[in-house]
């Protein structure tokens, strides 16, 4: 009986958990309005940063802040996100920004707003990866490129990714190369505390978090 009780008691526990884990996937208080989404076989590949539905949080430009399950197009630059009916969806109101979790589980934070990038414009999204008086971010491209194979009529067609990185600084964006000598240009007032940093902490200019550590650092010293 005692087994029995417990059993019911686990049963009730994870329903009630599965129903809010469930409600949390789809927010019904979102305007948006339903759009189609044309399935192109004929390019390999993908045009989304992930190419599976994720749940993460966005944010309006009134404030608000929603968790749904969502899809960037890197190809369109646009955020994209399931209502409750499992419909495809674009959001009404201005988004400014979103989170969602990498393929390894690393939070990922993307803004939109950014003024001065050339051959952009203040409706696209840049991986946000250091904040502060000097920002460091990371624009993800994609785009189509045509192929055809020696002897072969046909032309194939590909998704293939691109990233570039920008400081943003006094308004202005600059875009830069991921290497040690543009950042220590780009920071040269703190030349010095940055190069030692980056040798201390044996900085890979290839990995995104430590890029984000030496901006972070900078920062925290370039009071």
């Amino acid at each position: 009986m005692k087994n029995l009780i417990l059993f019911i008691t686990a049963s009730v526990v994870i329903g009630v958990w599965a129903n809010n884990a469930s409600a949390q996937y789809y927010n019904s208080n979102i305007s948006g309005r339903p759009i189609s989404i044309q399935s192109n076989s004929e390019i390999i590949g993908t045009p989304y940063l992930l190419e599976d539905w994720n749940l993460g949080t966005v944010k309006l430009a009134d404030g608000k802040t929603y968790q749904v399950m969502m899809k960037y197009d890197e190809a369109q630059d646009k955020l994209i996100y399931k209502n409750e009916k499992e419909e495809i969806m674009e959001f009404v109101n201005p988004v400014i920004g979103f989170d969602i979790k990498s393929k390894d589980g690393k939070q990922m934070k993307f803004v939109n707003g950014i003024a001065n990038v050339p051959d952009w414009n203040a409706e696209s999204y840049f991986q946000l990866l250091s904040d502060g008086d000097v920002k460091l971010v990371k624009k993800y491209i994609k785009t189509v490129q045509e192929a055809r194979e020696y002897n072969a009529a046909a032309v194939k067609k590909s998704y293939v990714d691109s990233e570039l990185y920008f400081v943003i600084s006094n308004g202005e964006a600059k875009k830069i190369k991921a290497n040690k000598k543009t950042i220590l240009s780009v920071l040269a007032n703190k030349g010095n505390e940055i190069s030692n940093y980056i040798e201390s902490n044996k900085i890979s200019f290839k990995n995104d978090a430590d890029l984000s550590n030496v901006f972070n650092h900078y920062n925290s010293i370039n009071k």
